[in-house]
């Protein structure tokens, strides 16, 4: 019996010795929740600018004008560590934007580049970290004061033949393509994102966008009437 126990304390310790990083991975690891909510501060109103840094000196506003800023409203995902373990090089991907048509089915948007968002504040497409109980912000994209849409170039894409007073969506993707992709015109859409980092497990959502074409400059109206985003 002594012997058999010794061999059993061996079998064991050894098991312990090769399985122990994936027996660790089952019971610890990051757990990357997405949430949206239309309430600061993960949307708010704020103001776009032309240059950066914005020009506001007397001199600037003679050299280049006045019309160098825009009312904006952002939208952010908030990204929430819920596991044990941090989270490393995290990135939010749109993977795929489908429209809804005229019978009411969704059709897949093909002009739609998939690619990375940015992380908010620091613009960058992965960041280092997010430790246990954590959050980041994401953001999603943003609406431009319709009225002056057009001095934006990266915000206004004339081949949609959006009239002046209706907004559009411009997801904030790290790349700005030449076509214009990223910029959508009102309607209803679904947007699948993938949110996922180094240790953890791809984390597959999809939002639904629906963006009426209203502009408010109330931030309260404009986030109740202006769009609605949800998870489906």
């Amino acid at each position: 019996m002594t012997a058999i126990g010794t061999l059993l304390a061996v079998v064991a310790a050894l098991f312990i010795a090769v399985f122990q990083d994936w027996l660790r991975s089952i019971f610890s690891r990051p757990n990357l929740e997405v949430t949206v909510s239309l309430s600061p501060p993960y949307c708010h109103k704020t103001i776009a600018y032309l240059t950066s840094p914005p020009i506001t000196s007397e001199l600037g506003k003679r050299i280049y004008g006045e019309g160098l800023q825009a009312d904006c409203y952002y939208f952010r995902l908030r990204i929430r560590n819920a596991g044990n373990v941090r989270a490393e090089n995290v990135e939010v991907y749109a993977a795929e934007l489908a429209k809804q048509t005229a019978s009411g089915s969704f059709q897949l948007v093909e002009s739609f580049l998939p690619m990375n968002f940015v992380w908010s504040h620091i613009r960058t497409t992965y960041i280092p970290a997010i430790s246990p109980k954590m959050e980041k912000l994401c953001d999603l994209g943003h609406i431009i004061d319709p009225q002056k849409r057009g001095k934006f170039f990266s915000d206004n894409n004339p081949l949609l033949d959006v009239p002046a007073g209706q907004t559009t969506f411009s997801f904030d993707l790290e790349v700005i393509a030449s076509t214009l992709s990223h910029i959508i015109s009102p309607g209803k859409y679904r947007l699948k994102i993938i949110v996922g980092s180094a240790n953890s497990r791809p984390n597959e959502k999809v939002l639904e966008i629906n963006l009426p074409g209203k502009w408010y400059d109330n931030e309260r109206k404009m986030l109740a009437e202006g769009i609605s985003i949800s998870i489906i």
